[in-house]
């Protein structure tokens, strides 16, 4: 009901505003009553061929699907920072193991190897899970 009276608070306001542009033309009061009248009768039939029902069954209709598409863009934006994400660990994994390379020490090299396959299993594991909650 609350919802209902904003609208016609809304269409009560454009009368009201159209009202006053029509008092302070510069016409006549028999005139400019009359317009009154006119567009008083114009827009109550207005207001009288709302289908309430119907406009609130559009509302909710559009509400749902623009709920629906913020929520798939969350879950898209996720998965693309995840994969960004992927990328600058995979990047920084291959410059330690450049760095260990320098060391001639096959355990720091070993460990900097070790150490990237892990990072590379682990981010792919995460955007695979992400990925698959994306097309629940």
């Amino acid at each position: 009901m609350a919802k209902n009276n904003g609208f016609l608070n809304f269409l009560t306001g454009v009368g009201i505003g159209v009202g006053l542009g029509i008092l302070f033309a510069p016409e006549s009061g028999d005139k400019t009553r009359a317009k009154l009248g006119k567009e008083l009768r114009k827009l109550q039939d207005k207001i009288d061929e709302i289908d309430v029902d119907e406009l609130k069954k559009e509302f909710s209709d559009k509400i749902k699907d623009i709920k629906v598409e913020l929520e798939n863009l969350d879950k898209e934006k996720i998965v693309e920072l995840a994969k960004e994400e992927r990328d600058n660990l995979s990047k920084k994994a291959n410059e330690l193991v450049e760095i260990a390379k320098k060391t001639d020490m096959d355990d720091i090299v070993d460990a900097a190897n070790e150490f990237k396959k892990k990072a590379k299993d682990a981010s792919l594991d995460v955007v695979k899970k992400l990925e698959s909650k994306l097309e629940d």
